[in-house]
């Protein structure tokens, strides 16, 4: 048999070959050409992207966005390899491709290079000027019949010569084979294998010419499903297959991905990997988005010596991955979680603890959002754990942050357990917004209520409620620090505060934080002339405060102050005296 070309398709050629010839006997021409190791590593390059596209496309439609990023990447690779070299000329063999007589690719199993092998290919040259639609026709040929053989009509080489397309020549051979070695044509002869008797045998004049299953009766006891149950049926069906479909795709992206000895082979699997992801974003499928990850922290900790590039590599996908530019894709994924369904949050906290501590830039303003108590807890949770991770991307975004979102996440930095909070929350205990020194504050001072030295100074804050915060935590408990800190602050300022409520506040805190160290002084308050002469015009205040400190400081001393200034001759002080109840 032979399969003479036309003459205005010089690019095929066909010889004829005898049937029941041994493909294994054809021999490859070599080209004589030198072959460095730069131009080798090149062609097993092209035919890696080639292999990993062909994957890709029995996945995913022609017109998918993911189909025609490697579709772009394998014509990339074939210009890249053309520019530099007359034609790419890759032979086929049984297992594998060779190019100028070296192995570029084995396979382990049946593949791409069985089936070219199997249609008589024996090699495909890609010749200068070839477009990307004559790429995508050969990617869609091969995949046809590739995965459909039993479907498809005719092989690859007559495919190909329909396609004719101008920059890619091959060869091809007609024959007949088996995996072992040679078809004997005499096995399809059945006379020649039976009996004489079997031979006499005559069929049936109206046998049919093969074993059919038999008919149902009438009798036969059907099931038969109404409309509704058969649509129901169709849905659970549907789901399940897209369901096994997604993982069965991750699996096989993950195998393409471990499979790559090539590093932009593998940077290469990697973003189809990152389009995976993306989309079970989009999709809400957290549970998706989480064995992505976690596969890839998988491949990260089992990486083989002889591939240092390969942690770079998924260091470099885990610190990209969710950057701020996804953030609205975030925030319609948290919108959709069901805060009632515990499997939900737990996927979320799961994903969430796969990111790195880099992707609290990202995490930090759902913070602002109105997100249901259960998911903004999970959300708080994952930027504690990344702080405690790496504290760095953290205090980063600190130092840019608004005003708004630096309120919500001082308190958060206050949780941790070692000594950088303390000194992350005193620079902002400054700032200019009220908001974000309250925040400060409370943070600081819950954290270490019993040294109030670095946030006292916000006792004299032009706002109300920061200073009366800034009391409240120096009078919550005894503390000779505090104590020491008020009466040199009243020792010096007190005279001078205007704000009445001011003033009994920070006495108020005296006597609760104070001691026996505190006598003298609030004596002296109450007791002495200079503050208030006869009448009590001006600093009355003072003295009534004072003579509530000394009650509240619990001491037979300052009891004892107390009855004196009741006995008192002047008005003011007994007045003082007998007002401490009242403050």
């Amino acid at each position: 048999m032979r399969i003479e070309p036309d003459a205005d398709r010089p690019c095929l050629n066909r010889p004829a070959i005898q049937l029941g010839a041994k493909m294994t006997n054809i021999q490859t021409k070599i080209d004589p050409s030198p072959l460095s190791p730069r131009e080798l590593q090149a062609a097993r390059h092209v035919v890696s992207l080639f292999l990993t596209a062909l994957k890709n496309r029995a996945m995913y439609p022609a017109e998918h966005a993911v189909s025609r990023k490697f579709l772009a990447n394998v014509h990339g690779g074939l210009q890249s390899h053309l520019s530099n070299h007359d034609a790419l000329r890759i032979y086929v063999i049984k297992d594998g491709f060779q190019y100028k007589g070296e192995s570029i690719y084995q396979e382990s199993e049946a593949g791409l290079a069985f089936s070219l092998f199997g249609d008589g290919i024996t090699w495909l040259e890609f010749q200068p000027g070839i477009q990307i639609e004559e790429v995508d026709a050969l990617l869609q040929v091969l995949n046809q019949y590739k995965e459909k053989r039993e479907e498809a009509e005719g092989d690859v080489a007559t495919a190909l010569w329909d396609l004719n397309l101008p920059h890619l020549r091959y060869e091809a051979t007609d024959v007949l084979w088996e995996a072992d070695g040679i078809i004997d044509l005499a096995r399809l002869n059945r006379a020649a294998h039976v009996g004489s008797a079997i031979q006499d045998e005559r069929p049936a004049e109206n046998a049919p010419p093969f074993l059919a299953m038999p008919e149902s009766s009438p009798d036969t006891d059907l099931c038969v499903l109404s409309g509704e149950e058969q649509q129901i049926i169709r849905r659970l069906v549907a789901a399940e297959e897209v369901k096994g479909s997604d993982d069965d795709a991750l699996d096989i992206l993950f195998i393409i991905l471990r499979e790559q000895k090539d590093q932009e082979d593998f940077k290469t699997a990697l973003s189809l990997l990152r389009e995976e992801f993306y989309r079970f974003l989009l999709a809400g499928q957290l549970r998706l988005a989480v064995k992505l990850l976690e596969g890839l922290r998988l491949t990260a900790m089992s990486d083989e010596p002889e591939n240092p590039w390969v942690a770079p590599r998924l260091a470099d996908f885990f610190t990209t991955i969710l950057t701020p530019d996804q953030l609205p894709e975030l925030q319609a994924l948290l919108a959709s979680v069901d805060a009632k369904q515990p499997q939900a949050l737990a996927w979320l906290r799961d994903f969430f603890l796969l990111l790195p501590p880099t992707a609290v830039a990202t995490l930090a303003p759902l913070l602002e959002m109105a997100l249901a108590a259960p998911v903004q807890q999970v959300v708080i949770d994952a930027i504690k754990h990344m702080a405690a991770e790496d504290p760095l991307p953290l205090e980063k975004l600190l130092a840019k942050a608004p005003e708004g979102l630096l309120a919500r996440l001082l308190p958060i930095i206050g949780g941790r357990d070692d000594e950088k909070p303390a000194k992350i929350l005193v620079k902002f205990l400054r700032h200019h917004a009220s908001t974000v020194r309250r925040a400060a504050l409370g943070t600081l001072a819950v954290a270490n209520p019993r040294d109030a030295r670095d946030f006292f100074f916000l006792i004299d804050d032009p706002d109300p409620a920061i200073r009366d915060m800034v009391v409240d935590f120096l009078g919550r408990e005894r503390s000779p620090g505090n104590e020491r800190l008020l009466l040199d602050y009243l020792a010096r300022r007190g005279a001078k505060l205007i704000d009445q409520q001011q003033v009994e506040a920070c006495y108020r805190a005296l006597g609760r934080c104070g001691s026996s160290l505190s006598l003298p002084f609030l004596e002296q308050v109450l007791l002495g002339r200079g503050w208030n002469f006869i009448w009590g015009f001006g600093k009355a205040v003072h003295r009534r405060a004072a003579a509530q400190a000394l009650g509240q400081l619990m001491l037979s001393e300052g009891e004892a102050a107390l009855s004196k200034a009741a006995h008192s001759l002047f008005p003011a002080v007994r007045k003082a005296a007998q007002s401490r109840g009242h403050l």
